[in-house]
C-alpha cells in the first residue's frame, strides 16, 4: 500500500512541485540529490569520488507531456556525459524512458535514447535505463534489446 502512494505520488507534478519547496522534503532529499543543477552535481560528484565512491547521475522527472518537453532533457543527458568525460569524473548516468518520452510516443523515446546513447557512447559514460511501474515493463525491455543489438 504504501509503495503504490510513494509512486503515485513519484509522479503526480503537484506533489514534486510541493516537496521540491518544502524545506523538511529538501533536507532528506539532499541525501541522494546532488543538487538542483548541473554545476552542484559535478562539484557533489567530484566530492565523493574523491572519497573513492563512484556516482550515478540522473536528471530528476519522468513523464513528460509533450514531444518539446523532451528536448532540454536530451540536451541535459548529453551534456552530463560530455562534463563526466571532461571533469575526469567516475560516474554513469541512469534514467527514465518516459522522461524521453515513452509516454507520447515509443519511437520519439527510440529517437531520443539513442541521442543519449551515442554521446554516451563518444564520451565513454556507461547508462542505466531505469525499470518504472509494471505497465511501462515491456516497452522498456523491447526499447533496451533494440538499443542492444
Amino acid at each position: 500500500m504504501l509503495r503504490r502512494i510513494l509512486l503515485y505520488l513519484s509522479a503526480a507534478r503537484w506533489a514534486r512541485a510541493l516537496m521540491a519547496h518544502f524545506f523538511l522534503a529538501r533536507r532528506v532529499a539532499r541525501r541522494f540529490v546532488a543538487g538542483e543543477t548541473l554545476d552542484d552535481a559535478i562539484r557533489v560528484t567530484k566530492t565523493l569520488n574523491e572519497r573513492g565512491l563512484l556516482v550515478t547521475l540522473d536528471f530528476l522527472g519522468e513523464s513528460v507531456e509533450r514531444e518539446e518537453d523532451t528536448y532540454p532533457v536530451v540536451e541535459m543527458y548529453c551534456r552530463i556525459a560530455e562534463h563526466i568525460k571532461s571533469e575526469g569524473m567516475q560516474a554513469s548516468m541512469s534514467l527514465k524512458l518516459t522522461h524521453l518520452g515513452l509516454d507520447i510516443d515509443e519511437s520519439l523515446c527510440v529517437n531520443n535514447l539513442r541521442r543519449i546513447l551515442e554521446v554516451a557512447k563518444a564520451n565513454g559514460v556507461l547508462v542505466t535505463i531505469d525499470m518504472e511501474n509494471t505497465p511501462y515493463t515491456d516497452r522498456t525491455l523491447r526499447i533496451y534489446r533494440t538499443m542492444r543489438d
